[in-house]
């Protein structure tokens, strides 16, 4: 039944004095001044970009005057909670504004219990609408539906709850003329028999022989040229067609012009008297009378308004199963990637080496060691045990060229009788002449451009050469301490293999875990683009309530990846992870957070879905690379390393790279501030901003 207001019965249904608007430089309203009686259908005339969306915008509350003020049944339209009249209100913008994903009764079911409608009377008045309006089955995705039928399904939600106001925004556009005809006598018969109040905006010219007054918009500045009912327009400019009134208002204004660039205004025909064939009028003043009192409406508590707004984010999400599986693939992948190959050696490098000394006998083995002449050998089936791939090359410009050509990654000259003057170095020691030193030394070449590629070849040739050594001074008796270079390491922390995986790892799985983050925080952004999430504030839902729905639809999803990551990663590092999985756990789960945080953040900026996508992918980009993720941040320029540090993943990528490896607990006061109080702090300030982002937003 109606919202009944007795303390403003005595208020028009809606009025806007003074009212003005505009976008930067750009005039939208001018002075406009409008008033709705109680029980009528008022309907607002004017070409396309005159103002009448953004003026229906601000009378529901999506959107704010800039001058002026509104009142909804004689309260100002700010002092209702969230700035809307929620549910006395239905409302039907311009654009279709319903989820694709859903099918006509999900959609019904969400808007109704938005609306505090109960799910027996959501089911009830569905099937009274469905045959007022025609709508197909039920279970048919919006999606699949034509422009027509979407409309109607449009109106549908609309009318859903028995709103006290209706606002229509151009309710009949591509709908053929015998259903717009029935639709027509159905808002009359509203007015007539429940007192419902009707503002719609048309740019059927001869439509509005329906209304009891009419208001026609002035494009250029946005004012209001005359409100007045259609029979005294008819008579004071004395003529049976509306369309002729239109002709002398744009004269007299000098815009007849613009008038004619809106073809859809001449087109439509006159609507003939009332016929109701396919409309029943028994049965619909049956339906609404059977609704007194609010029945079938209940005071729908914040938890029903939350739980159907994450089921809404869950199917939307289930019925993308693409998104799924790329998902599911992706994460397989890279989670593979970064746990069993980022920071490993890399094998199979391929080196030249020249040995001036003579040719190894195949598969040479160190222990194979009888004689001097075999220590060029030696050292070179040490290096092939390390993980290279020795070239042999006859000479060092052939191999010089082979590196300039990307054939080699470098290569090693080994002197001629290389095994006796090392061998004189063993026994000559510090007395070795020029001749035995210069004789015993390995020349090695490298191609730098490839650094991490030198890096590790360098690597494998000085632990080889130790190797080597040691294993010759054994054959002498001599103590492996004198043959090792005087600095002896050993590991606190981590494996100890000098492998860079353990601080790649928990970089990569960071990574990949921030984009996961920006899947939900997408269908947000979508969300504004498609001016569902407007249709969805304009029945008095609390714009945090919407954000908080994605971070709690995020949890199911959460759940299975961080399942799958965790498994991979304790299946292949069990022995390495030191700290708590619960722990690890909890630092992936803020990361999360704070990824969803900036997305959603970000997407507060800007209305346009490509622009908002663009930006939180590069905000996300900019907080990933300059957060110790690949490289440690303190080879950073000086002067741009305290911003690194005050990026979101900076501290609690650290955290998570100590828990590992160190088996930090909670209570310590690294973890305890950096890994979990920042971050949190971080969260909220994020989650606050965006939201007074969105209320600057709509007074903008």
């Amino acid at each position: 039944m109606i919202h009944t207001i007795d303390v403003y019965a005595d208020q028009p249904a809606m009025e806007v004095e003074h009212g003005g608007k505009h976008y930067s430089d750009k005039v939208v309203l001018n002075d406009v001044n409008l008033k709705v009686e109680k029980g009528i259908i008022y309907g607002l005339l004017g070409p396309s970009g005159c103002g009448k969306t953004t003026l229906l915008s601000c009378l529901v509350g999506v959107q704010r005057l800039n001058a002026g003020r509104i009142t909804i049944f004689g309260k100002n339209v700010t002092k209702y909670k969230n700035g809307t009249p929620g549910r006395m209100l239905g409302y039907m913008p311009q654009e279709i504004s319903l989820y694709g994903n859903f099918t006509i009764f999900e959609t019904f079911a969400y808007y109704g219990v938005l609306n505090g409608m109960t799910e027996e009377r959501i089911k009830y008045k569905l099937t009274k609408l469905s045959s007022i309006l025609n709508l197909p089955h039920v279970a048919k995705l919006v999606d699949k539906l034509s422009g027509g039928e979407q409309r109607r399904v449009s109106l549908g939600v609309a009318l859903l709850h028995n709103p006290q106001l209706l606002v229509l925004d151009e309710p009949t556009v591509g709908i053929d003329p015998l259903l717009r005809e029935t639709i027509w006598d159905y808002l009359k018969l509203l007015v007539k028999s429940q007192g419902t109040t009707v503002l719609m905006t048309t740019h059927y010219v001869e439509e509005t022989a329906n209304c009891e007054k009419v208001g026609i918009g002035y494009i250029r500045d946005g004012s209001l040229i005359v409100e007045d009912t259609p029979s005294s327009l008819l008579q004071k400019y004395d003529t049976n067609r509306l369309d002729d009134v239109v002709h002398k208002l744009c004269n007299n204004v000098e815009i007849k012009a613009t008038w004619q660039d809106s073809p859809q205004i001449y087109d439509a025909p006159s609507v003939k008297p009332t016929q109701l064939k396919s409309l029943n009028v028994n049965n619909v003043v049956k339906v609404w009378n059977e609704t007194k009192s609010n029945e079938g409406l209940t005071g729908c508590f914040d938890s029903d308004i939350l739980k159907v707004l994450v089921k809404r984010n869950l199917t939307i999400y289930v019925r993308n199963p693409l998104i799924i599986l790329l998902e599911f693939i992706v994460l397989v992948f890279n989670v593979y990637l970064f746990v069993y190959l980022a920071g490993n050696h890399p094998l199979g490098l391929k080196i030249g080496f020249v040995n001036n000394e003579g040719t190894c006998p195949e598969n040479f083995q160190l222990n194979e060691l009888k004689n001097p002449g075999n220590y060029s050998c030696a050292f070179i089936s040490e290096l092939v045990k390390e993980g290279l791939d020795m070239i042999p090359i006859s000479s060092e410009m052939r191999a010089l060229n082979d590196v300039k050509q990307g054939k080699l990654s470098g290569y090693i000259s080994i002197p001629a009788n290389f095994s006796e003057h090392s061998k004189a170095r063993f026994l000559f020691g510090l007395h070795s002449d020029n001749e035995t030193l210069d004789g015993s030394t390995v020349t090695v070449r490298l191609d730098h451009s490839e650094y991490l590629y030198a890096f590790f070849i360098r690597q494998t040739l000085y632990s080889s050469l130790q190797t080597y050594i040691q294993s010759i001074g054994l054959q002498y008796d001599i103590d492996s301490r004198v043959t090792t270079l005087p600095i002896s390491f050993s590991s606190i922390f981590g494996p100890g293999d000098e492998s860079w995986n353990p601080f790649l790892m928990p970089a990569g799985l960071l990574i990949v875990w921030c984009f996961y983050g920006t899947t939900l925080p997408l269908f947000y952004i979508q969300d504004k683009a498609q001016h569902t999430l407007a249709r969805t504030l304009a029945t008095g839902v609390d714009y945090y309530k919407v954000v908080l729905s994605y971070y709690i639809a995020d949890m199911p999803c959460v759940i299975w990846q961080s399942g799958i990551m965790l498994s991979v990663m304790a299946w292949v590092k069990w022995d390495e992870v030191k700290g708590s999985w619960g722990l690890i756990f909890l630092i992936f789960y803020l990361v999360r957070l704070i990824s969803t945080s900036i997305s959603i953040f970000v997407g507060t900026f800007s209305k346009k879905e490509l622009n908002c996508i663009f930006l939180a992918v590069a905000v996300l980009f900019f907080c990933i690379y300059g957060s110790d993720t690949f490289w440690p941040v303190q080879s950073i320029v000086w002067w741009y390393r305290p911003f690194c540090y005050c990026l979101p993943i900076t501290y609690p990528l650290g955290v998570l790279r100590s828990v590992i490896a160190k088996g930090w607990g909670l209570f310590h006061p690294v973890v305890a501030v950096y890994g979990v109080c920042i971050p949190s702090v971080m969260i909220l300030v994020l989650f606050g901003g965006g939201i007074l982002i969105e209320k600057r937003n709509r007074k903008n």
